[in-house]
């Protein structure tokens, strides 16, 4: 596909929006050093997409790499009543020699260097690279013949221009939803592009808390579909007798809340002192792990969920998921801007932790952020994506 086209159209400041703000407080020493990798890391990449000859009904497209997402995002397509649907994930390979292809293109669409202006050579030219490796794979999946776009989170850099690449060649668009969404106001965070950034024609979202939000800043049309299933946490493996419980899982935020995930387990470690109460945590990918084991030394690392858990967050996704299925789960309240989430089960210190532990409240809640799950949530998917195919029938 010849981009030239389409360029002009294309808003690369929104899909190059997580790239800049990684950068923007940068040194130019350390662009230097990011330049120099990244350029190096886009020649050497490679795409593994799938061969397809014929047309087909939907295009799954996900770029991020985590396999509850990838679960997740195949259960949904499999509701799908067509056999013409194909899937491009987990795509990136990096080889040892150079791509010929990939320099090629870079030599090719240098042009468009010209038009990003973030304010600093050195910011701009890190940006552009990362474009251009965004833009060739993109390059490679629009030439697909498709009639449905579906993409896992249209705010991440790679699927933001990938639909509004399909969009100008007059093709629908969908995205789903990723995790919930808070609405960070003024706060300066990279986390707005998930509801400033989207950019599809449907928005599929789990409730109607961030139906609401994508519709204060768009326009595009938002079915509440729910969650087909919560990765991680069974149903209904707890026991009743609070008593029983013997295990805590703290689920930490990204990076930038590592002082409220400190002083989170700070409290959560206070009070199981002289308690044979174990201690668990789920990490965010951005967390050094290194850092939360050398300072709470008796922590154990989460894999599976096998068995009952009190559920302790911060504005992590799983406390809600934990509130629709029925866990004993309770929230770390600070100034950081959150979904609510009810007063009765939330805390902001050692005592007032200690207060909430010890009323054992259990309840089911949380509609408002997952509408429903399992099959009621599938049948949802079902209707819509059925709604789509008659779409182009009529």
């Amino acid at each position: 596909m010849k981009l030239k086209k389409y360029v002009s159209q294309l808003d690369f400041n929104q899909a190059l929006y997580p790239d800049y703000f990684f950068l923007k407080n940068k040194t130019d020493e350390e662009l230097k050093v990011l330049k120099r990798s990244w350029l190096r890391g886009f020649l050497r990449t490679n795409a593994v997409l799938p061969k397809v000859d014929d047309k087909i009904d939907f295009l799954f497209f996900r770029s991020m790499v985590r396999d509850d997402y990838k679960a997740l995002f195949h259960e949904i397509a499999s509701v799908i009543d067509s056999e013409k649907i194909v899937f491009v994930e987990d795509y990136k390979i990096r080889q040892n020699k150079m791509n010929i292809e990939a320099s090629r293109f870079l030599m090719e669409h240098y042009w468009i260097f010209e038009r990003i202006n973030f304010g600093n050579g050195l910011l701009n030219s890190c940006c552009f690279i990362r474009l251009m490796e965004y833009l060739f794979i993109c390059s490679k999946i629009i030439s697909y013949n498709f009639t449905f776009l579906v993409t896992f989170a249209d705010m991440q850099p790679v699927e933001n221009l990938l639909v509004q690449l399909t969009k100008l060649t007059n093709r629908k668009t969908v995205t789903l939803q990723h995790g919930l969404y808070v609405d960070y106001g003024d706060m300066d965070t990279v986390n707005v592009v998930n509801y400033k950034h989207h950019c599809a024609d449907y928005f599929l979202a789990w409730g109607l808390s961030t139906k609401r939000l994508i519709e204060k800043y768009h326009n595009s049309i938002i079915e509440v579909c729910g969650k087909t299933s919560i990765f991680g946490l069974p149903e209904h493996c707890y026991p009743e007798n609070k008593s029983e419980h013997k295990k805590i899982l703290v689920v930490l935020d990204q990076r930038i809340f590592d002082e409220q995930n400190f002083a989170m387990l700070d409290i959560v470690s206070r009070y199981t002192q002289g308690k044979f109460i174990e201690i668990y945590v789920r990490f965010h990918p951005s967390n050094n792990k290194e850092l939360y084991f050398e300072r709470f030394p008796n922590v154990k690392l989460i894999v599976n969920i096998e068995e009952d858990f009190i559920v302790i967050g911060h504005t992590s996704s799983m406390i809600y998921e934990a509130l629709v299925l029925g866990y004993e789960s309770y929230r770390y309240t600070t100034e950081i801007p959150s979904l609510g989430f009810p007063k009765e089960l939330s805390f902001t210190d050692y005592a007032s932790f200690e207060d909430v532990l010890h009323t054992g409240i259990r309840q089911k809640g949380g509609k408002d952020y997952i509408d429903c799950t399992g099959l009621a949530s599938k049948v949802k998917y079902k209707n819509f994506f059925n709604m789509l195919l008659g779409s182009t029938e009529s």
